[in-house]
């Protein structure tokens, strides 16, 4: 499993996001005449520092850091996006996937995108991978 295969399948099956995005998560942009909410992901960097996970094994894990744009038509649909991106990520472990664990490291932030006409919420979190 990919780390993008992993977002979109996580975002897509958490009740709370799933409730609200159905099958809208997208990754570098938001399509063009997307439904309401949305979320669209980004890999905001991909160290290169591997590690391995205490095993004699070559390294097979990364932590990556991704940004999760979560848009909406009001103010407060963003917000609820937003609060459901953050319950969806913190603390999240998947032992039979590629998502070793997860964490939120900042927001909800509020944001407005006026060339877009919609509001959004971003959240940043670091998710430990398998390469």
């Amino acid at each position: 499993m990919t780390i993008r295969s992993s977002i979109y399948t996580r975002c897509t099956t958490h009740a709370g996001l799933k409730a609200l995005i159905v099958k809208r998560c997208y990754p570098s942009e938001l399509p063009t005449g997307a439904g309401m909410p949305a979320v669209v992901y980004h890999l905001v960097s991909t160290p290169t520092n591997l590690y391995q996970d205490h095993d004699a094994r070559p390294p097979d894990r990364r932590p990556y850091r991704v940004q999760l744009d979560c848009y909406a038509t009001t103010p407060d649909g963003a917000a609820a996006l937003g609060l459901q991106a953050v319950l969806a990520w913190s603390g999240y472990t998947y032992q039979a996937g590629g998502v070793g664990w997860s964490t939120v490291a900042n927001g909800p932030l509020e944001d407005q995108d006026t060339a877009l006409n919609l509001y959004k919420n971003l959240v940043e979190i670091v998710i430990d991978h398998t390469l």
